[in-house]
């Protein structure tokens, strides 16, 4: 979930100029984008964000609690900070100025910045079990929804 967070704050701000025009992040961008994700913990919350999605999926679906140690294995395999951290920059540099970043980094070094940093995650995944809640919670629905759509599509096929 955390990761979510980091995607999340890079596509729901606006989108700069430079960016929509596609143009190349200079170095000096991209490390300011690279110490902006250090800052934030991107890593550790990537990291952290897979396991929340294993609870939750483990949770949701306790037959697969038995498969916990597989997928953590996957998740450890799969989200590796050196695949993903480049693309992060270039997200971030995408969405932001290099001044924009290095003012973000700012903001993140005051107290009330480092107290968003660790009080935001949490906040996410509080949002996310409402979430699950809500869909578990009106599930039936859905399933009456795809039940009524398979005898459609079966109907329509019958006919041809």
């Amino acid at each position: 979930m955390k990761s979510y967070l980091l995607a999340i704050l890079a596509v729901g701000l606006l989108i700069q100029h430079d960016a929509i025009a596609g143009t190349v992040a200079t170095a000096s961008h991209e490390q300011a984008a690279l110490e902006l994700l250090e800052l934030m913990g991107a890593e550790d919350q990537m990291l952290q964000g897979a396991n929340m999605m294993i609870d939750v999926m483990t949770s949701q679906s306790p037959g697969l609690a038995q498969y916990r140690d597989v997928l953590t294995e996957w998740s450890t395999s799969v989200m590796r900070w050196e695949v993903f951290g480049p693309k992060m920059v270039t997200i971030y540099t995408d969405a932001f100025t290099e001044v924009e970043l290095r003012e973000l980094a700012a903001f993140y070094r005051t107290p009330t910045g480092m107290k968003a940093i660790r009080a935001i995650p949490e906040l996410m995944q509080k949002g996310a079990e409402i979430g699950a809640q809500e869909a578990q919670l009106h599930m039936p629905r859905l399933q009456e929804m795809i039940q009524a759509r398979r005898a459609e599509l079966e109907a329509a096929a019958a006919e041809e």
